[in-house]
């Protein structure tokens, strides 16, 4: 990383609902706690109206 260069907090939010959305979309197993939160949240209403 270059001196002087900061990162956003935008680019600290965008990466874990990257990381999310990577994970919702590769994720097999079908007990995942992680893509159930997801869907009890309705992430991908969230999304749709962002």
């Amino acid at each position: 990383m270059p001196i002087g260069f900061v990162e956003s907090k935008e680019k600290e939010e965008e990466s874990w609902i990257d990381d999310l959305i990577r994970h919702i979309l590769t994720c097999l197993d079908q007990d995942c706690e992680r893509c159930a939160h997801a869907v009890a949240i309705d992430f991908i209403g969230f999304l749709k109206a962002s």
